[in-house]
């Protein structure tokens, strides 16, 4: 975890129980008698959300529609804490008072709206989140209209057209210091739902399976692979790729790359990156500077991909 992440050395569950009461059913112990949850199962992961966002953050509302993205907060603080690193924001001026306001624009906001949530509590950051689907898009707006914290800081718009990134979102003389963006890593379904499978197979081995029924892990597979996020989540043609690539085609477009000061983006698959950053590497007349930033959450390896066009 980053060295900032407020959840890097576990959770505190009895104090987590204060915040949300329903997550105490969800709690089970793993072979070291410790306090935890199953991360296989939505639900589990769902009411874990919930329960930090209020005692880390004081949100009292968050929710998502019934087969969308959960998205485990510990991981997603882990990418706003590097892009403040990527600005250079001093943490003590955001402790000790107002700072130069910084906006971002996450792409694909989603459902769960928890990108901009952790930056406004974080940083004091404001944000817009694009978004293509129109429940995914109604329902960060009643995240944002439900938590009086976030109503002047947060704007969600929609995004018209699936094969556009930028267009239709920035509006002329908009400024955002930077752009984010978790992209669909898969290709097809049959492609995300065959990466859900080898999950299992390989969670069948570790030391949270074992502690359940089989019942209880044959109903938490089948949530899993139902809940586990909306096609534009979790696949798009041509996979993660292809998707970063249209977002660096877009970026260098005079009339975006005056307008953000670094882009961003996560890249799941480490073999993606000599493409992407050679394509980086042919536009130097236009991109000024290429980073590569590894992330590690648990045992999940990352990596954030930046450019800068100024």
């Amino acid at each position: 975890f980053h060295c900032r992440n407020r959840f890097r050395f576990g959770y505190d569950f009895p104090e987590l129980l204060k915040a949300d009461q329903k997550l105490e059913k969800f709690i089970i112990k793993n072979f070291s008698g410790k306090d935890t949850i199953n991360f296989s199962d939505p639900a589990a992961v769902k009411a874990l959300n919930k329960s930090l966002l209020k005692w880390s953050y004081d949100f009292d509302y968050w929710d998502i529609p019934e087969s969308f993205l959960c998205a485990p907060v510990p991981s997603r603080c882990d990418y706003i804490h590097h892009i403040a690193d990527l600005l250079k924001v001093d943490v003590m001026d955001v402790k000790n008072g107002p700072q130069q306001q910084i906006r971002g624009l996450d792409i694909g906001v989603g459902a769960n709206c928890i990108y901009p949530m952790i930056g406004v509590a974080e940083y004091g950051w404001k944000f817009v989140g694009s978004e293509v689907d129109k429940t995914a898009l109604q329902s960060a707006k009643k995240i944002i209209s439900k938590n009086p914290s976030l109503q002047d800081m947060v704007e969600i718009r929609h995004q018209p057209n699936k094969n556009k990134i930028f267009t239709h979102i920035i509006e002329p003389n908009e400024w955002f210091d930077f752009s984010l963006c978790n992209p669909p890593f898969h290709s097809s379904a049959k492609e995300a739902k065959q990466s859900t499978e080898r999950k299992w197979r390989n969670l069948s081995k570790n030391a949270i399976l074992p502690l359940v029924s089989r019942d209880q892990s044959n109903s938490m597979k089948k949530s899993s692979l139902n809940f586990g996020g909306q096609s534009t989540e979790l696949y798009c043609e041509g996979g993660e790729l292809a998707f970063i690539r249209k977002i660096i085609q877009e970026s260098v477009e005079p009339e975006v790359a005056s307008r953000v000061g670094w882009f961003t983006c996560l890249v799941s698959k480490e073999s993606h990156l000599n493409e992407l950053t050679s394509i980086l590497l042919q536009l130097k007349n236009v991109v000024k500077d290429c980073r590569v930033i590894g992330v590690e959450v648990g045992n999940k390896k990352s990596r954030i991909l930046a450019w800068t066009c100024r």
